[in-house]
């Protein structure tokens, strides 16, 4: 009796053995795609050439850094990057070249950028930078004007030396609005002002003639 207990319980045992290896090989294997989900998540919001976030990221971070802002009551800024001559050093210097520039000015972006701001490549040559947490007291002109002095990037095209520059337009939330997309499309409208007077400008929506006039209609 005691003898067919014990193989019993041997047969018992070895039986909860190999349910509780297979709980853990299947608890192993459910993390490892858990992880490789959550990587092919993040590849999915990068930019494979500057290895900053895509615009997929842009509209999905855009909202939450929203909410979060409008839930502890901060100003944030939406400012769209183009750079100035962009078609033309695509062209002298071909595609290999001009990706190394893209490269180059992204990596500079992430060394000055402050340490909540966001740097996403949002196309071709255009960047978007949110900047988080702007306070009545910070310059934002200035701020852009220093961004753009130490980006500047000189390279020799045909023996001469040529500085890439960029022109900015910026929208701010809330004063702009409270969606990504109208942030983007207000920040971009502002961009088109600034290239339509010159190179190396910083357009402000809110600054624009047409805002203004239109709020003096509504007056």
């Amino acid at each position: 009796m005691i003898s067919s207990v014990a193989v019993v319980f041997v047969l018992v045992f070895i039986q909860v053995r190999n349910l509780s290896r297979t709980y853990y090989q299947i608890k192993d294997k459910n993390l490892e795609l858990n992880n490789q989900n959550e990587m092919l998540k993040t590849l999915a919001n990068i930019d494979h050439l500057t290895t900053l976030f895509n615009r997929k990221f842009l509209f999905e971070y855009g909202e939450q850094a929203i909410k979060n802002a409008q839930f502890v009551k901060k100003r944030l800024a939406f400012a769209m990057i183009n750079l100035e001559d962009f078609d033309y050093v695509l062209e002298r210097l071909g595609r290999n070249q001009a990706d190394n520039v893209l490269q180059e000015l992204s990596n500079m972006f992430l060394k000055i950028k402050r340490k909540d701001d966001i740097v996403i490549r949002y196309g071709g040559s255009e960047f978007i930078i949110i900047f988080d947490d702007i306070r009545p007291d910070l310059d934002f002109q200035n701020l852009m004007s220093r961004y753009r002095e130490r980006t500047k990037l000189s390279m020799s095209i045909d023996g001469e030396e040529f500085i890439l520059s960029y022109n900015t337009g910026v929208a701010f939330m809330p004063d702009d609005g409270n969606d990504v997309r109208a942030l983007v499309e207000k920040a971009d409208r502002a961009l088109n002002q600034a290239k339509r007077e010159g190179k190396g400008k910083i357009k402000f929506y809110g600054n624009l003639e047409e805002v203004t006039n239109t709020q003096r209609l509504k007056v």
